[in-house]
């Protein structure tokens, strides 16, 4: 089987049986309180007992594991020697428990990792934005294993092809990104979550990003369109560009019956099935945590049935990002769109959360 998928684990192993029967090659995920792109308290918790029992398990069907690690902002703390030697004991530790790779952002540690711990592969985060030419030669050159390409740049089909073939290492596509395409605060939202330890209201995380970028996209449905995800149904276009490794996002995320596995698994045999009816509720970065009030229930779907020929404007090279000036993407959202619940309550719900963060109308603990 050939195996070309990368998929979130949960660290729940009754569910590993049924993943090694999908083309799964990676799975990935970290210990309890890893400074992540994901806030740790939201993450689903593990001992390092039983993580070690769960990789053991998950190698033995041929699935390789992939330790994630991939703050942006360590603080300097790479540069003390109190926090150079805490980052050597936890790359050990990650060694130990049998992990293949580790997923980091930082370049400094994927250099400490090549040179201390080269049995190690090492894995370039979207965190590094890598998306271009120069970024992933780079990258190749001190000896990465795999660039996990910034999906800003999943339907810029130029830069694809020439990425592609400027650089002989793996590349990975992360398919369903829901977040604002070309985010202008992502370098910032990266940086806080890598810090969101400090930013708690009782067992809820204060997310200003995902608050404000919730709010564009439910007042401009458009934003849904045009976030650069990878429809399950489109990705032999991809692997006719020579890409061969699909990352599925979403280690916090849950069904809508809220369980972690079965949208785990729901969401593995759509990219192996190559197809899907509702986008969305793949869809990472999409819902906020909130600090107070409960919202009204607002869904929005994709209709995926509905999206044949959409790709064709990116594959052409018409899209020069000037939405300005086009109208292209809120056609099709007009088109695959539907909307359930009071869309317009929901958004003012998420404006007086930003207003509570921006009068400082908070504590964090």
């Amino acid at each position: 089987m050939s195996r070309h998928l990368m998929v979130p684990f949960n660290w729940d192993p009754e569910i590993i049986g049924e993943l090694a029967e999908l083309p799964i090659k990676y799975l990935y995920g970290s210990t309890s309180g890893e400074s992540t792109l994901r806030p740790a308290r939201i993450l689903p918790k593990t001992s390092e007992l039983s993580a070690r029992e769960c990789i053991r398990r998950i190698r033995n069907t041929g699935m390789k594991f992939a330790y994630v690690m991939n703050a942006s902002c360590l603080g300097g703390a790479e540069m003390r020697d109190d926090g150079r030697t805490k980052i050597l004991q936890r790359l050990a530790m990650i060694k130990s428990l049998g992990c293949d790779a580790v997923i980091t952002s930082n370049p400094l540690i994927m250099r400490v990792i090549k040179e201390y711990f080269p049995e190690l592969e090492v894995h370039v985060s979207v965190l590094a934005f890598v998306d271009g030419v120069r970024k992933a030669v780079y990258f190749e050159k001190i000896g990465v294993d795999v660039i996990h390409l910034d999906p800003s740049i999943n339907r810029d089909f130029r830069t694809l092809k020439a990425v592609r073939s400027a650089v002989g290492c793996e590349l990975s596509l992360l398919v369903n990104e829901g977040c604002l395409l070309d985010c202008p605060i992502r370098f910032y939202h990266g940086n806080i979550v890598s810090h969101m330890g400090e930013s708690y209201i009782g067992s809820k995380t204060i997310d200003y990003c995902l608050l404000e970028c919730s709010a564009i996209r439910y007042a401009d449905t458009s934003e849904l369109i045009k976030a650069p995800w990878i429809r399950p149904q489109d990705l032999h276009v991809y692997e006719d560009l020579g890409f061969r490794l699909f990352k599925i996002a979403g280690r916090e995320k849950l069904g809508d019956g809220g369980s972690h596995s079965e949208w785990i698994l729901r969401a593995a045999r759509s990219y192996t099935e190559r197809k899907c009816e509702d986008v969305a509720e793949f869809l990472v970065a999409t819902r906020p945590a909130y600090l107070s009030a409960q919202p009204p229930i607002t869904k929005l779907r994709i209709r995926a049935s509905l999206l044949d020929g959409f790709l064709d404007f990116f594959l052409k090279g018409f899209c020069d990002k000037n939405c300005t000036k086009c109208r292209y993407c809120d056609e099709w959202a007009n088109k695959v769109i539907e909307s359930e619940g009071n869309r317009n309550a929901y958004i003012h719900t998420l404006r007086k959360e930003i207003d509570l963060v921006i009068r400082g109308a908070y504590r964090t603990s």
